[in-house]
């Protein structure tokens, strides 16, 4: 995994918001390619907690498992999050979530799973970048309005 430092800065910073249990269960929502799990899993995972990332994109969830180096504390399912979260209830000690949210058509639905999976006492982390608050400053005032442009239209 070859990750910038900026990128590894926020995601240290955000992954520090929770700390690790030292045992159960660790569920990433929209876990991608895995790259968050992974992430943690280099820098702080404890030896009997596992970790459990679920994403609705068979590819992503492929690529997660190659990257995963066959870490057994580590595993990936592929399942929409547009349904219900296949796991029992109160299994979950901490639930994360990164730039998942916006994309689900029934947010409603899985909050309440997120609330039926997590133990209690468990925690719960999802974090979202505002993008449309973005901020370009500097002198060259034709520039910002370019940058704020071609930010919009990415």
């Amino acid at each position: 995994m070859n990750l910038s430092d900026d990128v590894i800065e926020h995601k240290d910073w955000l992954l520090s918001l929770v700390p690790a249990p030292r045992n159960g269960l660790w569920l990433d929502l929209g876990c991608g390619t895995g790259v968050d799990m992974i992430h943690l899993a280099m820098r702080q995972l404890q030896p009997g907690l596992r970790m459990l990332g679920i994403d609705g994109n068979r590819d992503a969830i492929e690529e997660a498992r190659r990257s995963a180096h066959d870490d057994p504390r580590l595993e990936f399912r592929q399942h929409s999050l547009g349904t219900m979260i296949p796991l029992d209830d109160a299994t979950v000690d901490v639930a994360y979530s990164h730039n998942l949210i916006e994309c689900l058509p029934n947010v409603s639905l899985f909050v309440s799973e997120l609330a039926r999976v997590l133990k209690p006492g468990g925690l719960i982390i999802m974090a979202h970048w505002d993008w449309d608050s973005q901020m370009f400053d500097g002198s060259d005032k034709n520039r910002n309005r370019r940058l704020v442009h071609a930010f919009c239209d990415w």
